[in-house]
């Protein structure tokens, strides 16, 4: 358990050590959590790489084609795990070429620096493929949702609060609602037609019945 002396002294090191402060240092501190090689936190970008780099975001904001700033968010993700597959391939190809024995394959070598380069491109492969289809899937999930809304709505209606909201399942409860509706109004109409019927009877009844008292009446006078 600490003393009151180390508590005092603790206290005293913390508000002396505050962090970098000037613009340089905060920079750098700023980058103190990223990883480096292929789980950097940002896409790792060599300048001759830049032109590839750059054509993979082009064609991806094409295809994709994002709207508002989840999408492009997922966008993003899904470029930074296309990008970390091809730096997968290179770093095998890279690997193989440096090799000092007559294995071509890197995973039949017994280099040990080569079998944990190896590691380390599989798992990061595993991520980058984990990634890509989480986020595609989302991605189009949200798509999805977007231009049901709008098939949903008339034109010229303001779907600008719809938020993130699961379309097909509100009107699939608003159509379960309806066919609710349609079947009590069934029911309603049936309960009157048979209310109707019912009330028709009992008039054909007692006019069938006031028809035989009249004739035995008839008969008896005669």
């Amino acid at each position: 358990m600490s003393t009151p002396a180390q508590i005092a002294a603790n206290t005293t090191n913390a508000q002396s050590s505050t962090g970098p402060r000037s613009e340089t240092g905060k920079a750098a501190s700023s980058k103190n959590g990223v990883k480096q090689g292929l789980f950097t936190t940002n896409d790792f970008v060599r300048p001759e790489d830049q032109p590839a780099y750059d054509e993979l975001n082009a064609e991806l904001q094409s295809d994709l084609s994002p709207v508002g700033i989840l999408e492009r968010n997922l966008v993003d993700e899904i470029r930074g795990a296309m990008w970390r597959l091809r730096r997968c391939g290179l770093v095998e190809a890279n690997l193989a070429a440096t090799l000092e024995d007559d294995q071509l394959d890197p995973m039949e070598t017994d280099n040990p620096r080569a079998e944990r380069i190896q590691r380390s491109v599989d798992r990061a492969r595993t991520q980058a493929h984990r990634l890509l289809h989480k986020c595609t899937a989302e991605l189009r999930r949200l798509q999805t949702e977007r231009h049901y809304a709008q098939e949903f709505f008339l034109d010229g209606a303001d779907i600008s609060d719809i938020g993130i909201a699961d379309w097909r399942a509100i009107t699939k409860a608003h159509g379960e609602r309806t066919r609710v509706e349609l079947r009590q109004k069934k029911l309603d109409k049936l309960d009157n037609i048979l209310a109707i019927s019912q009330r028709c009877a009992d008039e054909a009844s007692g006019f069938s019945g006031s028809t035989i008292q009249t004739q035995s009446e008839v008969k008896q006078a005669a």
